[in-house]
């Protein structure tokens, strides 16, 4: 399906999706999908929504996919393969403004949300920090608040003292 501007929704909830399947499909706004191999929906300006059906996000999975603004994790695990959000999963997803990151997330990989400028808001379900990556937060939304549990704020803290100052409960 790549570069195919006329499709507007996808619903392959219990299909796996691979590699550049749908990129550079600009038209397409609505996803649902097991989304398991890099830059599946790379370069689709019109996507809106995601619901992403497996445990992680893979490398380029989303990367200037400027129109983003809803994604959620309704999980349904075939396997413990793909537990972390991806090297520059979300890049460029310019009016994504919050997400929510699972608890079985290990790894956000470099650049993991770099450019995403409404981001304001990241919900961490994990009480254990997940290994971070080089600039997964640089160029998001100037006041960029990440939330974690009460009793998980000290160690996020100390994992991730660049971003200190924007953790929360």
């Amino acid at each position: 399906f790549m570069n195919c501007t006329e499709l507007k929704d996808v619903d392959l909830a219990s299909v796996t999706v691979g590699h550049e399947a749908f990129k550079g499909c600009t038209g397409l706004k609505n996803v649902t999908a097991l989304i398991y191999s890099e830059s599946v929906f790379e370069d689709c300006t019109g996507l809106e929504t995601v619901v992403q059906q497996y445990s992680g996000v893979p490398d380029y999975t989303f990367r200037n996919c400027t129109s983003l603004r809803s994604f959620e994790f309704s999980i349904c695990r075939i396997s413990d393969y793909c537990d972390f959000i991806g090297e520059e999963a979300f890049r460029g997803c310019l009016n994504l403004p919050e997400i929510t990151i699972t608890d079985d997330i290990r790894k956000l990989r470099d650049r993991a949300f770099y450019g995403c400028s409404s981001l304001k808001h990241v919900f961490m379900k994990s009480l254990t920090p997940p290994a971070l990556g080089k600039d997964v937060f640089t160029g998001t939304h100037p006041s960029l608040e990440i939330y974690v549990a009460p009793e998980s704020v000290d160690a996020y803290k100390a994992a991730w003292p660049s971003l200190a100052s924007r953790i929360t409960q």
